[in-house]
């Protein structure tokens, strides 16, 4: 099934990441901004929507999430559910929420993903593979296991330490468009990534990226003067825990 063109995102929000937060706020206040934010900026009002897509904040873990935080929202979906794909569950929604409008499940989708950077309170008992079999040997955090996947790319492809460095050159040159981005105040080279100091080998500081926390509206049939149409999307997921990459099958 092809999802070419069969919705787009007519409303966007993005607020300025902190280092350090202010001490009342809380991801679902983040939450209400952003909400707030991409009603304007889409044309849309709070009532049209009916669909609700969110990815569970760190900060703030719980259960039922999307049912708690859509009344906290003050909105009533007939579609809602959790995303949750790491960094990459803002795009992940996109598609998912094309889906749901194409299937005819609904017509405007709240995507939203919202956090701080923090622990909350997680008494719950979390199931977590690579609290098992990966943190007792060290491989703690995204960029351990970012540079295994680095690592295994240069092995099978033979990629060079200056084609992945490329990768952050062309990031720096999209965030000098926006002025919310964090690193916005002049373009990197090759050589500064490469130069930069190195944090899991093989990648340096300038190659460790955080994730763009964005809120999007997907929609069959947009009023709105700006529109940006799904052309396509592909997710697949091979494995969880770092020692599969090395032990999958090709």
């Amino acid at each position: 099934m092809s999802l070419k063109g069969k919705a787009a995102i007519v409303g966007l929000a993005e607020l300025k990441p902190w280092k350090d937060a202010p001490p009342d706020i809380t991801p679902l206040k983040l939450m209400s901004r952003l909400t707030v934010e991409a009603i304007a900026d889409s044309g849309l009002e709070k009532k049209d929507i009916d669909g609700f897509l969110v990815g569970m904040p760190f900060a703030d873990p719980g259960m039922l999430y999307p049912a708690s935080a859509c009344e906290v929202l003050g909105i009533n979906p007939r579609m809602l559910n959790q995303v949750d794909i790491g960094g990459a569950s803002p795009a992940g929604m996109v598609w998912r929420a094309a889906a749901a409008i194409n299937a005819g499940l609904c017509n405007a989708v709240l995507c939203i993903v919202a956090d701080l950077n923090k622990l909350g309170d997680q008494r719950v008992p979390v199931v977590s593979v690579q609290r098992e079999f990966e943190a007792p040997y060290g491989n703690i955090g995204a960029n351990c296991g970012y540079a295994m996947v680095a690592h295994r790319h240069m092995y099978e492809y033979g990629t060079k330490p200056e084609q992945m460095a490329k990768i952050a050159v062309d990031q720096r040159a999209n965030a000098l468009k926006n002025p919310l981005a964090t690193f916005n105040d002049k373009p990197l080279t090759i050589e500064d990534v490469l130069s930069s100091r190195m944090i899991v080998d093989p990648l340096h500081i300038y190659e460790i990226v955080a994730a763009v926390r964005r809120l999007s509206w997907p929609r069959r049939n947009s009023q709105s003067g700006q529109r940006i149409r799904l052309r396509g999307c592909w997710v697949r997921a091979s494995f969880r825990i770092m020692r599969r990459l090395h032990t999958r099958r090709r």
